[in-house]
């Protein structure tokens, strides 16, 4: 599976969005508050047409060397999927539970302004996950 790994060309920031079989994770990211969630699936090739998700905010582990994942009781259900089998995330209308703006997104494209610093450009490049 793939997805794109983000990065700013002015700034440190950068973020991997698309689901991760390995992980059974898909990324997201709040563009107000920056807080970075985790959107896991049951199924480890990602979420199919009906299902109920939970975002869950993505901390830094301490003594881990993986991230940690707190769930948020955010729910939202997969609309159905296109022609090619790709399911949409409505994270449109998902409020962040960190900051309670509705800036949840779950991808970012090449050239796009960077979130964070606001006067860099995003690099979007494809990844195998």
């Amino acid at each position: 599976m793939g997805g794109h790994h983000v990065n700013c060309d002015q700034c440190n920031f950068e973020i991997t969005f698309g689901h991760s079989p390995d992980t059974s994770n898909s990324m997201a990211l709040c563009t107000n508050c920056h807080a970075r969630y985790a959107i896991p699936t049951a199924n480890r090739f990602g979420a199919e047409a009906g299902d109920r998700l939970e975002l869950h905010l993505v901390t830094a582990g301490k003594k881990q060397k993986q991230d940690v994942l707190t769930a948020t009781a955010v729910f939202f259900t997969v609309l159905a999927s296109d022609r090619e089998g790709c399911v949409t995330y409505p994270l449109d209308v998902v409020h962040c539970p960190e900051c309670d703006c509705n800036s949840v997104i779950g991808h970012l494209k090449n050239g796009d302004a960077c979130p964070i610093c606001k006067s860099g450009y995003l690099t979007a490049d494809f990844v195998e996950l």
